[in-house]
């Protein structure tokens, strides 16, 4: 009974809390600003203490944990304004000392980035503010005009007010006025818009990102996994740059730092030139699959997503995730055409590019750059179907052999070895 009962007063503190905590999450945000003048201290490290905070929205995307992870090492207190509960972030707690890294926002405000009195809070004491906040598809909830265009308007705005000294905003290769989709003319118009709040705003332009939570190489490897046939729109001639997403995001610390970089447009990119063909050539050597890759015109990619769009626009409810797939909507199909200028060239990348910021960036097809895609690999890490190895497939051969009935002792190596030959 006693157990009993001290469970039941505890579920009941637990839930009077949590109902305490919503009821007021308005009051809870109180200012964020901190003396910084005279603060400074340590060598620059994770632990020391730089007097400067950054406010970095979108931090819980792909980009964002990288960018939070370089801007927390020298000791910069982070603010990380989110929609969500703390769990959203709660892996990058522990990129900064304690009380260095601090979440803005929870259940209750699911549309923060909507709300100017948050935002307001959020941004007050920044001294550098951060907007990775950006959408590839539009979704019922967000449109290329509001999140790519109206949101990095309104955040300069307001980082203006609150006495922001540096605003960086990302952006993306092939972004111009005329160019052949929507997407890519939206982060155009945000460029445009940001300059009008804040002048001597940053803009950096990145290229296809890289890395173990990306939306590039480990889309390939699941069609390559699970579909009959690998599409290349366009016959994968699609000439693109793709950039690990580390080295963007030391790139972007940097210029938040430095006031050399105040006002300019950048344009981050690899440092090698792949055909979209070439590209899934190495994801498919990566994952140790056969090749199934499947050149196909871009008017029937066009004529398949328009279709289905045709459904899912005129859906009463959230479509699945299936069909908001963001490499197959008409618009970033629109972006393999050749009037998209997805490939600059070194000259027009002189003095703009990672190099002018210190950052040699790596090429993404040595190293380990693409570790993350082992873990597609048919049978584990140490396999694949078309591994040619010797003693990766003895070692396959005695583990499937040593699970067999009545399985004896042979001469697995040399077995192997023939079978190869």
């Amino acid at each position: 009974v006693v157990f009993i009962m001290a469970r039941f007063r505890g579920g009941m503190a637990y839930t009077l809390g949590m109902v305490r905590a919503f009821s007021s999450a308005s009051s809870s945000f109180s200012s964020l600003a901190v003396a910084t003048e005279g603060v400074a201290k340590g060598g620059g490290f994770r632990s020391s203490v730089s007097g400067v905070q950054a406010v970095i929205f979108g931090s819980t995307g792909f980009l964002g944990r990288y960018v939070v992870n370089a801007v927390a090492r020298g000791g910069t207190r982070v603010i990380l304004p989110n929609r969500a509960d703390d769990q959203e972030f709660m892996h990058m707690k522990v990129m900064g000392d304690l009380g260095q890294i601090v979440g803005f926002g929870n259940n209750s405000t699911p549309h923060i980035l909507r709300d100017e009195a948050l935002l307001g809070k959020a941004l007050e004491g920044a001294d550098v503010v951060i907007n990775l906040a950006a959408r590839e598809y539009e979704t019922p909830n967000y449109k290329f005009g509001e999140i790519n265009v109206d949101i990095p308007k309104r955040l300069a705005r307001l980082a203006k007010a609150a006495g922001a000294t540096k605003f960086v905003q990302t952006s993306c290769v092939g972004a111009a006025s005329d160019a052949p989709n929507a997407y890519l003319r939206s982060k155009f118009d945000g460029e445009d818009a940001v300059r009008s709040e804040f002048d001597d705003a940053s803009i950096v332009r990145l290229a296809t990102l890289v890395g173990a939570e990306d939306r590039s190489t480990r889309d390939v490897a699941t069609w390559v996994l699970k579909s009959p046939f690998t599409p290349l729109w366009d016959g994968g001639d699609t000439r693109f740059r793709p950039l690990h997403v580390a080295d963007a995001a030391a790139g972007i610390n940097i210029v938040a730092k430095s006031d050399d970089h105040a006002g300019k447009t950048l344009t981050f990119v690899g440092p090698k030139v792949f055909t979209k063909k070439e590209f899934a050539d190495m994801v498919v050597k990566e994952v140790r699959e056969p090749d199934n890759t499947l050149p196909l015109p871009l008017t029937l990619g066009l004529a398949m997503a328009r279709a289905k769009e045709v459904v899912t626009n005129r859906l009463p409810f959230q479509p699945p995730a299936w069909a908001l797939d963001p490499n197959m909507t008409s618009d970033a199909l629109l972006a393999l055409s050749d009037g998209c200028h997805y490939d600059p060239t070194d000259a027009e990348l002189a003095g703009a590019d990672l190099k002018s910021v210190g950052i040699e960036p790596r090429d993404i097809s040595k190293g380990l750059s693409l570790e993350h895609l082992r873990a597609y690999r048919y049978e584990g890490i140490d396999y694949g179907s078309t591994a040619t190895d010797a003693g990766q497939s003895v070692s396959l051969y005695k583990r499937h052999a040593t699970q067999a009935d009545g399985w004896q002792e042979m001469d697995v190596d040399a077995k192997v070895r023939k079978d190869i030959r």
